[in-house]
């Protein structure tokens, strides 16, 4: 009876039950900072057209013209990622401070909901595998997405940065997921989900649109090759979301402002478009080592997913040059959702956002989830063919037990080193900002601040300076130059002549 009720601790549905449990567990602390998040910088500037216009009751038809006119100004002057900008000019502050912090219940419920989707999809309608693995794939791959992303600021808790990046991840999760559907079940309103939401991808950040639009493709192309006479057919249906997506990409690259934000140097030749396939794959072969180097844990991603895969009855099998061929689809889109950062080099404008090296790591993170499974499945297949290894039952206990060792092995690992695995996780940083009063100065302060920048008496504002770095949380500071940039935006949203910050020692002499 202990020896069963002992085995049953490692099952598939025990352990995907334990990730899930520690997964919610993981969210406390980032929710929790969560709900002191304000608006900074960009936001203030996309939200003031609608939060002005919404305090000063302007018909609903003027504010859509409004911020259309907005989109095209920055379309022809700065960048022409034309779905993000409409997006960005709806950010939450633009319905009272507290509003926005809905922020990082949008990037979580994104991720969440994006990958789940498509694990659902893949893992378990697809190839086959029980639910508790496709519980347990999702559950890895968010827990170390949201752990240990590079800019924690830019892809969970800045609004502007986790729409045109994190959001724009999970939304081509949705599309990926759909396209197979569709491919297996011919039902139209997938084809339609993918329609809609590759038209957006279209419009948003040009990582997303890399990796989507591989991914898809590669869908479209192996359907095409491999299915059977109806696969054909429905494969062929996903040019048309495909052509929607390079419509809307094509809108943006194509925009003025793109070669005013990226410089003379912006522009298309032969000697750039080979460039950017030699250094993309150089950088996403340098970055994937480093992932695995500075990460402690993240070779336990397809460790676990690899003994799981191993040890799954009834899935589908996955012929070895399938593997091979999935493997490197999978890795040369790791490699060129880098393209665009490449191409643009470094001459653009105002640099790159944290949010694209986000991007990067969700892809890759993806990719290594998928290696465990895929080599898993192939392992087994492989076992099963052998003539020395072709009792399934002998096979069964082997796996069985591999899948035990490694699931001690990782507790085992994690009870031992656990301080050496968080260090640069989003709990720990969380922790330290919470425990450390940093938190609490920082809502003082907000409050503080907020107090004269929502007096509509006050047209000159003077705020004492605050430290940017708040944790987790995007601060761009003020400054005691009017005309700096989040100075700027901060007096536009609210309604100010000029906005400047001085110390606090100045302020508190003054007040």
């Amino acid at each position: 009876m202990k020896k069963k009720l002992f085995n049953k601790i490692f099952e598939e549905k025990s352990v995907a039950v334990c990730m899930v449990v520690l997964l919610a567990l993981s969210l406390i602390m980032p929710i929790y900072v969560g709900l002191f998040n304000y608006a900074s910088g960009d936001d203030l500037l996309y939200g003031a057209i609608l939060r002005n216009g919404l305090r000063h009751g302007e018909p609903i038809g003027v504010l859509a013209k409004r911020v259309l006119d907005d989109v095209v100004s920055e379309y022809n002057s700065f960048q022409g990622t034309w779905a993000s900008q409409i997006l960005w000019r709806l950010e939450p502050s633009i319905f009272g401070e507290k509003a926005y912090v809905i922020t990082i219940f949008l990037s979580l419920g994104i991720l969440i909901t994006g990958i789940g989707y498509l694990i659902n999809v893949v893992v378990v309608r697809f190839l086959g595998y029980s639910k508790w693995i496709g519980v347990l794939t999702a559950s890895l791959m968010l827990l170390f997405n949201i752990q240990f992303m590079p800019f924690f600021r830019g892809g969970l808790y800045w609004y502007t940065g986790m729409v045109q990046y994190t959001f724009a991840y999970g939304v081509s999760m949705f599309s990926i997921g759909w396209s197979i559907l569709y491919i297996l079940t011919a039902k139209k309103r997938y084809l339609i989900g993918d329609m809609l939401t590759l038209a957006y991808l279209g419009g948003a950040g040009f990582p997303a649109i890399v990796q989507g639009g591989m991914i898809i493709f590669f869908i479209t192309v192996w359907s095409f090759l491999a299915g059977d006479g109806k696969e054909k057919k429905r494969s062929l249906m996903l040019i048309i979301p495909l052509t929607l997506l390079a419509i809307g990409f094509g809108l943006s690259a194509l925009a003025p402002g793109n070669s005013v934000r990226g410089g003379e140097d912006y522009g298309l030749s032969v000697g750039r478009i080979i460039d950017v396939f030699v250094y993309s794959f150089r950088d996403g072969i340098r970055y994937s080592f480093d992932y695995i180097k500075s990460i402690r844990p993240l070779f336990l991603l397809p460790l676990l997913l690899f003994a799981f895969s191993f040890s799954a009855q009834g899935a589908k099998r996955i012929k070895i040059r399938d593997a091979i061929v999935s493997i490197l689809l999978g890795f040369s889109v790791v490699c060129m959702v880098h393209s665009p950062e490449i191409f643009a080099g470094s001459t653009v404008a105002a640099g790159f956002s944290g949010g694209v090296y986000d991007i990067y790591f969700y892809v890759f993170v993806m990719w290594f989830a998928f290696l465990g499974l895929i080599i898993g499945n192939v392992v087994r297949s492989w076992g099963q063919s052998t003539k020395k290894m072709n009792n399934q039952t002998k096979i069964n206990n082997m796996a069985q037990h591999f899948r035990k060792y490694v699931v001690i092995f990782t507790v085992a690992f994690v009870v031992v080193f656990w301080r050496f695995l968080i260090g640069n996780s989003l709990d720990y940083l969380c922790y330290n900002y919470i425990s450390s009063g940093a938190l609490s100065d920082f809502e003082q302060q907000m409050q503080e601040r907020l107090l004269i920048l929502e007096d509509d008496t006050i047209k000159d504002a003077v705020v004492p300076e605050m430290n940017d770095q708040q944790g987790p949380l995007m601060h761009m500071p003020l400054t005691s130059d009017s005309s700096q940039y989040t100075n700027y935006a901060t007096g536009l949203f609210y309604e100010k002549e000029s906005v400047v910050a001085v110390s606090r020692e100045e302020w508190n002499q003054s007040h």
